[in-house]
């Protein structure tokens, strides 16, 4: 059993970390859908991991049993569910702009939020309510949704979101017990061959900077989800998703930077919104 720390700043700051990996991650995608369909980005995303993990333990002459785990079959539950989520996700990357992926999978944190006194045992008071529902308005403010064509990029992203959020709720399970290499290498480990068996064993591999762009991805993938099991570690599921919703601000200066999207003044009061619902939660995190 790993001793848990109430610790809403170093959960925060963990967090921040998983912010700039999954924004890479969003532009990475974007870019090397020009060269790879989704399963196959998976299958060779996992792969890398999986040989960039037993690297690290090979190089710091870490002992193999580090790996070990008690709990495999909730392992198993999570990357399922982290699977589709991060199937869904990259599929919509490929075909929706990335403000919308990110807004659409904003819904994540209140499945969370719903599901985590029940899986978890966390109270949701008030405040915490309150938190989540004024970051999901800024998520709005942003989005602007209106009566739009349902997309199968919108729908992809939908299901990801929900894949997502259980994936959340197991991997805070799991810190309880597991360290955050043993979440990463069994993610990668397990989802290697469920991407090839999606793919039909039909693999391509990129060129030129599609390498880089695979690689990319393949390391922030590791490092997201190494930074949000840490935040897990050190505060509450809501204090940790809460937080994922500065990502739609962060994606927006991004596209704007990359893409030349503009930054109109509804990312600025949507984000501040943002700002400061997470500004609520970590205050109400404090012990």
């Amino acid at each position: 059993m790993i001793t848990k720390i109430n610790d809403p700043l170093k959960a925060s700051l963990w967090m921040m970390g998983a912010l700039v990996s999954f924004t890479m991650i969003g532009v990475s995608g974007k870019e090397i859908a020009a060269q790879l369909v989704t399963a196959e980005v998976m299958f060779l995303r996992s792969l890398i991991g999986v040989a960039i993990i037993l690297s690290i333990i090979l190089l710091t002459d870490r002992n193999w049993v580090v790996l070990k785990t008690q709990r495999l079959g909730l392992h198993v539950v999570r990357n399922l569910a982290h699977f589709v989520g991060q199937f869904g996700w990259l599929f919509g990357v490929a075909l929706i702009p990335l403000a919308e992926v990110f807004a659409i999978e904003f819904t994540a944190p209140l499945w969370v939020a719903v599901f985590a006194p029940f899986f978890l045992g966390e109270r949701l008071n008030k405040i915490r309510i309150a938190a989540i529902l004024l970051g999901f308005i800024g998520v709005l403010v942003v989005a602007r949704p209106g009566f739009v064509e349902i997309s199968p990029g919108m729908i992809a992203v939908v299901i990801a979101a929900m894949g997502f959020a259980g994936s959340m709720i197991m991997t805070k399970k799991l810190t309880a017990t597991e360290r955050p290499i043993v979440i990463l290498f069994y993610m990668s480990f397990l989802q290697t061959p469920i991407s090839f068996a999606v793919s039909g064993g039909d693999i391509s591999l990129p060129t030129g900077m599609g390498w880089f762009w695979l690689l990319v991805i393949s390391v922030c993938g590791l490092t997201a989800h190494y930074s949000m099991a840490k935040a897990f570690s050190y505060g509450e599921a809501t204090l940790v998703v809460t937080m994922d919703f500065l990502r739609l601000p962060l994606i927006a200066v991004v596209a704007a930077l990359v893409y030349a999207e503009p930054i109109t003044i509804w990312v600025v009061i949507g984000g501040g919104l943002i700002l400061l619902a997470n500004y609520v939660n970590v205050k109400s995190a404090k012990p």
